[in-house]
C-alpha cells in the first residue's frame, strides 16, 4: 500500500516490509520548487519504473516498495522543480525517430517514388493530421485544462481561445524570403522540413507565440492537433530511451507501417505522355507508341476507349476513358506509376541490420535510383 501525501511525502505499507514514511525530496519551504503541477503524476510514473526493475534483479515477484517509493519521490521532485511541465524534449527525439524509419522503409521499398510523392508518403504516415488520428484510435482523452493534478491517461494542455486564430508567420530557414520566390523540388530538400513545408512559427493573432504541449496556463494556449502531434511523438521518444532501439523500431512497425497508405493515389502528374517519352529516352528504350487496344460504343453518348502504351513489342501501362486522348493520358500515367513504385523482392533496411544480435541478417546494399524525370 502506499499512500501520496503531497508535500509530506509519503506512506508505505505491506505484510513483508516495515511500515513507515518516506519524506518528500524537497521540504515545503524549499525555493526549488516552483510549481507543483505534475509531481503526482511524476511520482507514479518513477514508482512503476522502479517496481520493475527491482522484480526483474530479484528474478521473482515484485522488487521492494521502498526502493520503488523513492524513486517515485525523486521522479517527482524533478516535477516540481520547473513551470510548463512538458514532453518537448522526448518529442523532438521521437520526431527524428519517427523520421528516420518512415524514410528508410519507403526508401528502400519504393527507391524510385518522386520527392514530391515522397514527402505526402511521409505526412501520411507521421504527419501531424495521422497522429491526431493516432490519439483518438488509442482512446487517448484531452483535458480541458491542466490543474494542480491530472489524471494518469489524460493528454493536458491549455485549449487555445477561439478569438485567437493560428497564423504561420516567422522565420522559415530560407533566403529571401521576403520576396516569396517559387518554391521548387530543389528547395524544398534543403530548405523545409521533412514534409516538405515550411518551417514556420505558429502565433496568434494577438502575436503571441503558440505554447505546444504546455501544462501550465502559460501563453495563449495549443491546438488539439499539435498537442497529440507532441504526444505520440513523446511516446516514441521516451520508448526509445527506457526501452532500447528495438522496440522503437517494433512499435513504429506496429502502429505506424500498419497503416494501409495506397501511394498510387499520391501521384499527380500534369504531362504524363511528355514524362513518359523522356523517360524512355533516359533509359534508352524505345519511344512509346500509344495503341487501340478495343473500343465500344464509339458513336454513342457514353463511348469506352483501351489504349495501351508500348515501347517496342513491350506493353507499359493501360488506360480506359471517354475518349482516345483522355485513355492515352491515363495509360502513360499507368506506365510511370509502374515505374516508379517499383519494389525490390525482400527489401531490407539498414535498421534491420544494425545492434550484434548474431541472428540478425547479413546487410545487402539497397537499390539506389538515379532519381526521377524532370520536364
Amino acid at each position: 500500500m502506499v499512500i501520496r501525501a503531497g508535500k509530506d511525502g509519503c506512506y508505505i505499507a505491506s505484510n513483508t516490509e516495515v511500515k513507515q514514511w518516506l519524506p518528500a525530496v524537497h521540504p515545503p519551504s524549499s525555493k526549488k520548487v516552483v510549481d507543483p503541477t505534475g509531481g503526482g503524476n511524476g511520482f507514479l510514473g518513477g514508482f512503476a519504473v522502479g517496481l520493475v526493475r527491482w522484480s526483474r534483479e530479484a528474478g521473482h515477484g515484485f522488487g521492494r516498495l521502498e526502493e520503488a517509493a523513492i524513486w517515485g519521490s525523486v521522479a517527482a521532485s524533478f516535477c516540481i522543480e520547473q513551470v510548463d511541465f512538458n514532453n518537448s524534449s522526448l518529442a523532438i527525439l521521437g520526431s527524428e525517430i519517427l523520421g528516420y524509419h518512415t524514410s528508410e522503409y519507403l526508401l528502400c521499398h519504393y527507391p524510385r517514388l518522386p520527392m514530391t510523392v515522397l514527402f505526402a508518403a511521409q505526412y501520411a504516415y507521421v504527419g501531424p493530421k495521422a497522429l491526431r488520428s493516432m490519439t483518438l484510435e488509442w482512446g487517448v482523452e484531452v483535458a480541458a485544462e491542466p490543474g494542480g493534478e491530472v489524471d494518469p491517461g489524460l493528454l493536458q494542455l491549455k485549449r487555445l481561445r477561439p478569438e485567437e486564430a493560428v497564423i504561420q508567420a516567422g522565420k522559415t530557414g530560407r533566403p529571401n524570403q521576403q520576396w516569396a520566390y517559387r518554391r521548387g523540388t530543389s528547395s524544398r530538400i534543403v530548405y523545409d522540413d521533412q514534409f516538405g513545408d515550411l518551417k514556420k512559427d505558429a502565433t496568434t493573432a494577438s502575436g503571441n507565440a503558440m505554447v505546444v504541449g504546455s501544462s501550465t496556463a502559460q501563453g495563449p494556449g495549443a491546438t488539439d492537433e499539435e498537442a497529440s502531434k507532441n504526444f505520440v511523438r513523446a511516446l516514441v521518444g521516451a520508448v526509445y530511451l527506457h526501452a532500447g532501439r528495438a522496440a522503437a523500431k517494433r512499435f513504429f512497425e506496429q502502429h505506424f507501417l500498419s497503416r494501409q497508405l495506397e501511394l498510387s493515389k499520391l501521384f499527380d502528374f500534369k504531362h504524363a505522355p511528355r514524362d513518359l517519352s523522356r523517360l524512355c529516352a533516359r533509359e534508352g528504350f524505345e519511344s512509346p507508341v500509344a495503341r487501340l487496344i478495343s473500343e465500344t460504343g464509339r458513336l454513342s453518348r457514353h463511348p469506352v476507349f483501351v489504349v495501351g502504351v508500348y515501347s517496342g513489342n513491350d506493353k507499359l501501362g493501360e488506360g480506359a476513358g471517354a475518349s482516345l486522348d483522355e485513355a492515352r493520358i491515363r495509360a502513360a500515367a499507368a506506365a510511370l506509376k509502374g515505374w516508379y513504385l517499383y519494389s525490390p523482392i525482400d527489401a531490407m533496411v539498414p535498421s534491420d541490420v544494425e545492434g550484434g544480435d548474431k541472428e540478425k541478417k547479413k546487410w545487402e546494399p539497397a537499390m539506389i535510383d538515379i532519381g526521377e524525370i524532370i520536364t
